[in-house]
């Protein structure tokens, strides 16, 4: 369950209690009419004690007329208006729209329902207090912390309460006291047994407990998973604080996790500008020994005022004092001046001053390839014709979409090997229905939503989190259309001078009324091009991605070698490695078969013969263009 909850209740009653003892359901009698406060998210109506006590209260409350507020703050597809009006609708109530401003324009004795608004201005607060002057009555589902914080007595005095209690994120249980039971917004569901508070305190430890140690199998178990498929990673997690209990209650259990060796490292969340709840938080880590594992979180995500600048300098020189290495700050729109909460405070040149150097959020490097996919040396040369007979024994990659499209969900066979004039590459997707609005000969700008392989290269493997120099990209749809460009890619103008590739489609191109088998796609990417030179253990980042146009319906469909959903990051591409193992046909053997077919044709040639084979080598080398 989750909720903002307000508390301590004047002249409201406590229809209903948290496990926790702050009230679930409060009714307050106000001038004329009544206000009922549900103190949860109640929107969707998942437990039956919110439908019952909403369909109570509608009944007891008598209004013919019900108008539910929608603001921009409750309104959406999953949002609280959405939700509530559809529970009002399923139920047999009819009930209209209105805003806060309409509140003072609601006929007299109707009823109001605020879903999911928080904050009220002075004069939408009296423009409740004169509905409920004249017979209406108001029902809030989940309690309005922000304007109960506030100074408004008034408001106060509608709800019957005066504070608020700590946000509920938890399994919990709703416990009616015994003298409320007969209470008629309540009754339909006061079963005959009774659960006294320690028990239903009990019930909830015991489930604690149990999802505790259910998590704990899990992340131990990824541990070890981990351990043998990528022995070389390491496994983090961001957690709640664990000295206050809070690890009980989701179910975190991260020291054990740490002292286990289920983690490798931790970041403690829990985020606050309160600097002796965050020394004491910083010393609790200290007395583990979690220094040097240990990220604790910055209270940045609190700020409010620019002051709080000062609050977070505090706590870094607080951390470093205790022997931690490093902070977590949640999250990197805090650092910029125009994302933070607090606009123009300087932030992030505040940072630089402090650590006297350039500060940049880190982006950590996901890479599904950590040493390199090896790239095998070329035997001979490769002649671009859209065949794979040169690329025998050549390291190959497998990757599919995923999508769920069942037959239309593509599959992709790719092989590279390189010499030291070209990075070879032939990419087979199997494809049903083969679609491409571009013709061969066009360029650049909607190459990308046809079916269309793309190629990503950052040569100088240098990663980052957006394209910068050295990085290329190339397309090449069905039809043989070519896209290309380097660095950010927004200026076309640089051309591959000296790319060779070649398509073969196999099926008919926009006609899916038949069953296509897919396309084949080999290129040959000039190193001269990329302004490199090349040599064994070269490493670099390649993408392969693949576009899938099929149905209408289907909308744009991609998906790529290295798994991501945005291909624009060359730090998530895949490292390749230029290895010295020599792979493919050598020209030889392939100058014997053929020599050998025309043999038995024509009988004219020794297919044996070195030297016969030697100058059909050099004429297939010359007809590639390298000589």
């Amino acid at each position: 369950m989750h909720g903002n909850r307000v508390a301590s209740p004047t002249t409201a009653k406590t229809l209903a209690q948290f496990h926790d003892g702050v009230p679930a359901i409060l009714l307050n009698d106000y001038k004329n009419g009544q206000v009922l406060t549900i103190n949860w998210k109640a929107f969707h109506m998942y437990l039956r004690v919110t439908s019952d006590v909403l369909t109570n209260a509608v009944d007891t409350f008598g209004s013919t007329q019900i108008y539910v507020v929608k603001e921009d703050v409750n309104s959406g597809k999953y949002a609280p208006f959405t939700a509530t009006t559809n529970w009002l609708e399923h139920y047999g109530y009819s009930s209209s729209q209105t805003t806060l401003n309409g509140i003072s324009k609601l006929p007299a004795s109707s009823l109001l329902v605020i879903p999911g608004v928080y904050s009220y201005s002075e004069s939408v607060i009296a423009s409740i207090d004169n509905h409920l002057s004249n017979g209406g009555n108001v029902i809030f589902i989940d309690g309005p912390t922000t304007t109960i914080k506030g100074n408004s007595q008034t408001f106060k005095d509608i709800l019957g309460v005066t504070s608020t209690a700590k946000y509920l994120q938890s399994q919990s249980l709703i416990v009616v006291p015994d003298p409320i039971k007969d209470h008629p917004l309540i009754a339909d569901f006061v079963g005959t047994h009774s659960v006294s508070y320690d028990d239903a305190q009990q019930y909830i430890d015991m489930w604690y407990e149990y999802m505790q140690g259910t998590l704990t199998e899990v992340v131990s178990g990824v541990k070890e998973l981990a351990s043998v498929v990528r022995p070389e990673a390491y496994i983090s997690a961001a957690n709640f604080p664990a000295e206050y209990g809070n690890n009980l209650k989701v179910h975190q259990d991260w020291p054990k996790w740490l002292d286990s060796g289920y983690l490798d490292y931790n970041m403690t969340m829990g985020y606050t500008l309160d600097f002796n709840e965050f020394v004491n938080r910083i010393d609790w880590l200290a007395s583990r020994g979690y220094q040097d594992i240990t990220l604790p979180g910055l209270g940045v995500h609190e700020f409010t005022t620019c002051k709080d600048i000062e609050v977070i300098l505090a706590q870094m020189d607080y951390i470093r004092s205790k022997g931690f290495h490093g902070f977590t700050i949640f999250d990197s729109k805090y650092l910029t001046d125009t994302g933070q909460v607090a606009h123009n405070c300087g932030v992030l040149e505040q940072l630089q001053s402090y650590f006297g150097e350039d500060v940049e959020p880190y982006y950590p490097s996901i890479d599904t390839t950590p040493s390199g996919f090896a790239v095998g040396r070329a035997s001979r040369p490769a002649y671009i014709d859209g065949y794979s007979f040169e690329y025998e024994n050549a390291s190959e990659i497998f990757f599919k979409d995923d999508s769920g499209r069942g037959l239309r969900d593509n599959e992709v066979s790719a092989k590279m090997m390189w010499d030291f004039f070209y990075l070879y590459l032939f990419v087979e997707v199997a494809d049903t229905q083969l679609n491409a609005d571009l013709a061969q000969g066009s360029l650049d700008e909607g190459v990308w939503r046809d079916d269309v392989v793309e190629v990503f290269i950052d040569k100088d493997n240098n990663g980052g989190i957006e394209y910068s120099e050295g990085d290329y990209r190339f397309a090449i749809n069905v039809n043989g259309a070519l896209m290309d460009g380097k660095d950010l890619f927004d200026d076309h103008s640089w051309k591959f001078s000296n790319l060779h590739y070649e398509v073969i489609a196999n099926g008919t191109i926009n006609n899916n009324s038949d069953t296509d088998t897919g396309y084949v796609i080999e290129v040959a990417i000039p190193w001269n091009d990329l302004d490199l030179e090349v040599n064994t253990d070269k490493m670099m980042r390649i993408d392969i991605g693949i576009g899938d146009k099929d149905l209408e319906t289907d909308g744009y469909q991609y998906f790529d070698w290295a798994h991501l959903t945005d291909f624009n990051y060359p730090n998530l591409w895949s490292k390749v490695k230029l290895d010295s193992q020599f792979v493919g046909t050598d020209f030889s053997d392939y100058s014997r078969s053929l020599l050998k077919q025309w043999g038995n044709s024509f009988d004219k040639f020794n297919y044996e013969d070195d030297a016969l084979i030697n100058m059909f080598d050099y004429a297939y080398v010359v007809r590639w263009g390298q000589l």
